[in-house]
């Protein structure tokens, strides 16, 4: 008999009311191919999965992997993790290996993983393609994007939905904040892995998240929102 969850508080239940509204919004419980959920095995990816599993039958969702093959063997346990997580909710997983690199950029490995996604989609006959941005990365990428310069076109953020080839790609997520998301992990006890590469600062999204956001919310708590 699994663990009795503790109820709901009023925060969790807004989250999970938003999340489907999102969804359904989207278009993702609409009869057709199936999802493909994008998973990397790290917190938000691995809500986004259990909050789609929670609303689509297993028919109408699969796991998509990319295994960037960049870190040695956390690589190798993160696609490990992802495979026992789509076997436990008896979902179909689709996974990429990409070929090793030498000291890829953001924007490179960002590309490849795009371009794997849209090779697992068409394997898969899956569209559309559910990705975890969350309110913070959405937050993170409009505050690199003011830093660099940009136009009011940069200034719209994230989209929600996109084009990916012949399929499609969905952000359920982006009005969710990783707090939210984090709550919902714990709350429903499920595992996640950790990289060690978003803890860097030598990468520019790291440092907006970990100084310019916390001295955000110092100003304002609600400042992702």
């Amino acid at each position: 008999m699994p663990p009795r969850l503790p109820k709901l508080d009023q925060a969790q239940a807004g989250m999970l009311r938003t999340f489907r509204e999102k969804a359904r919004s989207l278009g993702l419980t609409k009869p057709g191919r199936p999802t493909l959920a994008a998973v990397s095995g790290g917190p938000d990816s691995m809500a986004l999965l259990h909050l789609l599993s929670e609303l689509l039958p297993p028919e109408r969702l699969a796991v998509a992997h990319v295994n960037h093959r960049t870190r040695g063997r956390a690589s190798d346990r993160d696609e490990a993790h992802v495979r026992k997580a789509a076997r436990h909710l008896g979902l179909a997983c689709l996974v990429q290996r990409l070929p090793k690199t030498k000291r890829p950029s953001e924007d490179t490995l960002r590309k490849a993983r795009y371009l794997a996604l849209e090779e697992m989609a068409r394997r898969g006959k899956a569209s559309p393609v559910a990705l975890a941005h969350t309110a913070d990365d959405l937050a993170e990428t409009l505050l690199l994007r003011l830093a660099r310069g940009t136009g009011l076109a940069g200034l719209a953020g994230i989209p929600e939905s996109r084009p990916l080839g012949k399929a499609r790609i969905v952000r359920p997520l982006l009005s969710i904040s990783k707090a939210e998301l984090l709550r919902y992990l714990g709350r429903h006890r499920i595992r996640f892995t950790t990289d060690a590469s978003n803890r860097s600062l030598a990468y520019a999204r790291n440092r907006v998240r970990h100084r310019i956001l916390p001295e955000l919310r110092r100003l304002n708590p609600r400042a992702v929102q």
